[in-house]
C-alpha cells in the first residue's frame, strides 16, 4: 500500500514539473513554431519598438520602461491573454475594455458620445444653429439653380435616444436639455431645408420591427435598418429632384446571431472570447433593376461612419455612378483605401460641379453644425457676395503679415495648401466670434 502511495506520489511530482516546465518554455516553443494561431486585437495598437541603449537612458531608467513594455507587446498569445483578461472584467464585473465605451441595461453597448448627445450636452448654441441652417439654405438653392444639382441632409438615429431606456441610471441623473434638438428640427424646416430625419421614424418602428434596427452590438443602424433607411432616402431624392434610380428589390433576408459588417463594431472592440449577447439580425440579399432610358446620378457624401452601412452593402455601388465619400470633411475615399487622401488636396468646386446630388449624412446632424465645416467651405467659395464675413476675415489675414505668416507655417507643419489653412483659419475665427457676439 506504502509503495503504491509512493508511486502516485512521484507520478504527481513529475506530472507537476511537466506541467511547471510546459507553462515556463510554451511561449518560446509558441513563438517558434505557432502552433496556435494568434487573431489580432480590434482597435487601434502600435506595439513598443525595441529601445536603443544608452548610458543616459540606462540612467535614468527610460531604458528599462522602454524595454519591459517591448517585451510585454511582443509575448506570444499576447492577444488571447488580452481577451481572457477583457472576459472575465466583462462577464464578472460587467468593466468594458473600450474607449467611451458604456455597457447599458440588458448588455446593450454605447459610446459615451451618443448618451451625452440623448442629455443635450453636445448640441450648439442657438446663434450656430441659425447660422449653418442659414448658409445651408443658402448653398442649397444656389446649387439647384446653377447647375441641378440636389442638396440634401440625412441625419441618422443616435443610439442614445433610440435605445434611451437602456443607459445607465447614473447618466440619466444628470441633467438633461430637450429643447436644441426640436429648435434645430424647427429651424430646418421654417427655412425649407430638405432633409430626412430618421430618429422619430425609427423610434415609431421600434416595437413592430421584426428585426433590430439598431443592434445592441453596435452603434449604428443595422444592416436591416439602413436597408430600411436607403430605400425612404432614393423616393425623397426623386420626387423633389427628379433623379432617378435603380430599383431596388429585396430577394431575401438572412438570419443570423452573430452580427456582420458594422452590426457589431462595439462588441469587437471589446476584444472578448465569446461575444455579447445579441437577439437574431436581419441581412438583405438585394437585387437592382435599371431601365436603359437614364443614366445612374452622381454624388458626394459627406459625413460620418453611417455612411458606410449603405457602402458595406453594395447600396452606393449599385445606385449612384460614382463612390465618392469625404469622411468627416476629411478623408477622401475610395482613394484612401490604397493610399491616405485628404480634402484639403481637392478643390473643393470641382469636385461639387460634377455632382448631381450631395448628402451629408450626420448622426444628430452634428448637434447643430451639420457638415464638419462643409457648410462654411462651401459658403465661403459659392456666395462670394458683400457681406460674407468668413471672406472678410480672410482679408484680415492676408493684410496681417505677422497672422499670415504664422498660417504658411501651421500649413507647411499640417502639409496642407496655404489657401486651405486661410480658410480653416478664418472659419474658426468666425465661429467663435459668432458665439460670443450671440
Amino acid at each position: 500500500m506504502k509503495s503504491i502511495k509512493k508511486e502516485i506520489g512521484e507520478a504527481l511530482k513529475i506530472f507537476g514539473l511537466i506541467l511547471i516546465l510546459s507553462v515556463l518554455f510554451f511561449p518560446q516553443f509558441q513563438d517558434a513554431f505557432i502552433p496556435i494561431e494568434s487573431k489580432k486585437l480590434h482597435g487601434a495598437f502600435i506595439p513598443a519598438s525595441p529601445p536603443n541603449f544608452s548610458w543616459k537612458s540606462w540612467r535614468f531608467g527610460a531604458y528599462q520602461d522602454s524595454l519591459r513594455r517591448n517585451i510585454e507587446d511582443s509575448l506570444p498569445l499576447r492577444a488571447e491573454l488580452i481577451r481572457l483578461n477583457n472576459q472575465i472584467d466583462y462577464s464578472l464585473f460587467k468593466i468594458p475594455h473600450g474607449e467611451k465605451v458604456v455597457i447599458g441595461k440588458n448588455d446593450n453597448l454605447f459610446f459615451t458620445e451618443y448618451i451625452d448627445g440623448y442629455l443635450g450636452n453636445g448640441f450648439q448654441k442657438k446663434a450656430i444653429i441659425d447660422d449653418k441652417i442659414q448658409k445651408f439654405k443658402r448653398i442649397q438653392d444656389i446649387l439647384w439653380k446653377r447647375n441641378k444639382i440636389f442638396l440634401l441632409l440625412v441625419i441618422p438615429p443616435d443610439k442614445g435616444t433610440f435605445s434611451a431606456e437602456d443607459i445607465p441610471d447614473f447618466y440619466l441623473n444628470n441633467p438633461r436639455d430637450t429643447s436644441m434638438r426640436p429648435y434645430m428640427m424647427r429651424q430646418l424646416q421654417a427655412n425649407k431645408i430638405h432633409v430626412i430625419d430618421f430618429l422619430p421614424v425609427f423610434l415609431n418602428q421600434k416595437k413592430s420591427s421584426p428585426y433590430p434596427l439598431m443592434p445592441k452590438t453596435g452603434v449604428h443602424w443595422s444592416n436591416y435598418g439602413s436597408y430600411l433607411a436607403a430605400d425612404s432616402m432614393f423616393r425623397y431624392i426623386t420626387a423633389f429632384s427628379g433623379y432617378r434610380f435603380p430599383e431596388m428589390k429585396l430577394a431575401r433576408l438572412e438570419e443570423s446571431s452573430i452580427p456582420r459588417d458594422e452590426d457589431g463594431d462595439i462588441d469587437n472592440l471589446l476584444n472578448l472570447i465569446w461575444p455579447t449577447s445579441e437577439s437574431i439580425l436581419a441581412y438583405p440579399v438585394i437585387r437592382y433593376q435599371s431601365d436603359t432610358g437614364f443614366q445612374k446620378p452622381k454624388a458626394l457624401f459627406i459625413g460620418d461612419s453611417f455612411y458606410w452601412e449603405l457602402y458595406y452593402q453594395g447600396i452606393i455601388n449599385n445606385m449612384f455612378a460614382n463612390q465618392e465619400f469625404w469622411y468627416y470633411d476629411n478623408t477622401v475615399f475610395p482613394e484612401s483605401f490604397s493610399e491616405k487622401k485628404n480634402t484639403a488636396s481637392v478643390k473643393l468646386m470641382d469636385a461639387i460641379d460634377r455632382q448631381n446630388i450631395i448628402v451629408i449624412i450626420q448622426v444628430g446632424a452634428g448637434w447643430g453644425n451639420p457638415g464638419f465645416g462643409f457648410i462654411d467651405r462651401l459658403y465661403a467659395a459659392i456666395d462670394t457676395s458683400s457681406g460674407n464675413r468668413i471672406l472678410e476675415i480672410e482679408r484680415d489675414i492676408l493684410n496681417n503679415p505677422e497672422w499670415y505668416e504664422l498660417i504658411k507655417n501651421k500649413a507647411k507643419f499640417e502639409n496642407v495648401p496655404v489657401e486651405r489653412k486661410l480658410r480653416s483659419e478664418a472659419i474658426y475665427v468666425y465661429n467663435q466670434q459668432l458665439i460670443k457676439t450671440k
